[in-house]
């Protein structure tokens, strides 16, 4: 459409020629300086004051300072200082960088939104003449910053392979947007469960409960406690090996994505629980299709849906036959819903998991839910010593104490045999989490956390399998490169790629036994090194690489393991 493009030229031309021009950078930089000064009651006087409801400028610091107050009036604003400078591309970025990083719930952005803003700054910007672009200084850092900013919009998505030309809503220009995304990642371990297991602690206890149960076969096994050296055995090293393929498409909503994860873990399964120190490889292919979609209620209210269908095939968990397979199809949906109370954000989460397991033939289908729920209550309100501008005034991460509880409900279902009344016809195996925790984000250059969390598991009609749990666990993070050091791509370079962030993550965990075996108590430390990588290519993509380090002991058992993993992944 050149007819439209030289229109909205010239139009852009005969504007920027027609009045002075304003740096809109002094939206940032007068923001930033009441923000660090200012308390919550000065800066809600100071939004307003009469003098910012006159220029493109103005409105901006009033979307700004709304933005750190926790305001529905934030977007209006944005819109208002765009409306007042048609044709200046800055604003286009705040209001997009307002969408992506403190929008959207689940820690998602309100991505069709963000992604309009940005990509009208890139076409405000294409749109200029040589002349024009070198005019004002800002406009190239303008220029840096989209291209960051898009590059974090992007990050969870990896590689683009599609583009196409569409029609921006918002400048009536035509922009290059990527609609098809590519996400490989790889990772291995030597661990004491598998990738994607809740508690060590629990399973290892609940599998030995399960050999020396005294109950008559198929329910019971070993009659008699496991000795230590059998229980020693049992607390053992596996290795899986994950690689995983995602597919993702951007077009409309919803997000759609088709999956692929191959994994095989060594010594993962017992194989014969009359044999408790025995154990067999356990293999998973997984093919799944993913929906998803952002949206906003009312105000700052923003949701997320998502359904998901995975078709799974498993070798390995079926005791005696770890050559055969299962097959199993799963339904999840999940959501989640955000609110800013004030400057104050409050998250809720919820996911239910529908298993169908289709295992032997001789063997019954088995049925598995999972439901869980998750309150977080993110504290982003000036503390002693604190400023808002430390919490709602960055640009890839908000920072501040993070109060969180939830829990998590499994029941599955073992279907009984029929023909044998003397036996129970159905065993319902019932797991149930319950934790508690905080976050502190920057304490300077580091990160804490500590999370309790209360594992329980009880078999039906047979109590001397049941048990229970508690463990500490958390971390500490040391940032070497802060990611929030520029708003543009870092210069600092690895392996010739720009490095958005390097962290030192020291993990921990610290069990006590409240029911049940108390045998397998484990206690550990760790240290684990992450770094985030940017391609150097146009259309840039993140690369997210970790490896890590830690020494689990059993005090009891007097054993001590070495662990290790390694991950990496082209988005996250």
């Amino acid at each position: 459409m050149p007819h439209l493009r030289l229109a909205f030229c010239l139009c852009l031309t005969l504007h920027l020629q027609g009045q002075p021009q304003q740096d809109p950078y002094d939206c940032l930089r007068t923001a930033d300086a009441l923000g660090r000064t200012h308390s919550l009651a000065k800066l809600r006087a100071a939004v307003r004051d009469p003098k910012y409801r006159r220029t493109a400028v103005g409105f901006c610091i009033r979307a700004e300072l709304y933005k750190r107050l926790g305001d529905p009036r934030a977007s209006r604003n944005f819109e208002q200082a765009i409306d007042y400078a048609k044709a200046e591309p800055a604003f286009e970025l705040f209001y997009g960088d307002y969408l992506r990083l403190y929008r959207g719930a689940e820690q998602q952005p309100l991505f069709p939104a963000a992604e309009a803003h940005l990509s009208a700054g890139l076409a405000k910007l294409s749109a200029m003449s040589p002349e024009l672009f070198a005019r004002n200084a800002w406009n190239a850092e303008t220029k840096q910053r989209l291209q960051r900013s898009l590059t974090a919009l992007y990050e969870r998505d990896g590689f683009q392979l599609a583009r196409r030309k569409v029609t921006n809503s918002l400048t009536n220009q035509s922009v290059s947007r990527p609609w098809l995304f590519f996400s490989p990642g790889a990772q291995a371990e030597r661990s004491t469960d598998d990738i994607g297991q809740t508690s060590d602690v629990r399973d290892l206890t609940s599998a030995a409960l399960f050999s020396e149960n005294s109950l008559p076969y198929p329910y019971g096994r070993l009659e008699r406690p496991l000795t230590e050296e059998e229980l020693a055995g049992m607390a053992r090293i596996v290795t899986p090996v994950e690689t995983d393929g995602i597919f993702r498409r951007y077009d409309w909503a919803p997000v759609v994505d088709l999956s692929v994860t191959a994994r095989q873990t060594a010594n993962a399964e017992i194989t014969n629980y009359f044999v408790p120190d025995a154990f067999n490889s356990f293999k998973l292919l997984d093919f799944g299709l993913n929906l998803q979609e952002p949206f906003t209620i009312a105000g700052t209210t923003d949701a997320l849906v998502g359904f998901r269908f995975d078709r799974i095939i498993r070798e390995g968990l079926i005791e005696f036959h770890p050559e055969a397979k299962e097959h199993l199809e799963q339904y999840q949906t999940y959501g989640g819903l955000s609110r800013y109370l004030g400057p104050d954000r409050v998250n809720l989460s919820y996911t239910y998991i529908h298993q169908d397991i289709d295992p032997l033939p001789f063997l019954l289908d088995r049925d598995r839910d999972v439901m869980g729920g998750r309150v977080d209550y993110q504290l982003f309100r000036p503390l002693p010593g604190q400023n808002l501008n430390k919490a709602l005034g960055r640009l890839f991460e908000t920072r501040g104490i993070d109060l969180f509880t939830g829990t998590l409900y499994d029941k599955e279902l073992y279907r009984g045999m029929p023909t044998n009344p003397a036996l129970p016809k159905n065993v319902y195996i019932r797991r149930r989490d319950y934790f508690v925790g905080v976050t502190a984000r920057g304490l300077g250059r580091f990160d804490a956390t500590i999370q309790p969390t209360w594992f329980g598991s009880r078999v039906s009609d047979d109590s001397t399998q049941d048990n229970s749990q508690l463990r500490v666990a958390g971390n500490v993070l040391m940032r070497i490169l802060d990611e929030e050091r520029t708003a543009v791509i870092p210069s600092q370079r690895f392996l010739g790629l720009p490095v958005a962030f390097v962290e030192f993550v020291f993990p921990f965990h610290w069990d006590t036994p409240r029911g049940g075996l108390p045998a397998f108590q484990s206690r550990s430390v760790g240290a684990e090194l992450s770094a985030k990588l940017f391609s150097n290519s146009q259309s840039s993509f993140t690369i997210l690489s970790t490896a890590g380090y830690s020494h689990d002991w059993f005090p009891l058992l007097g054993k001590n393991l070495n662990l290790a993993r390694v991950s990496l992944s082209v988005g996250f």
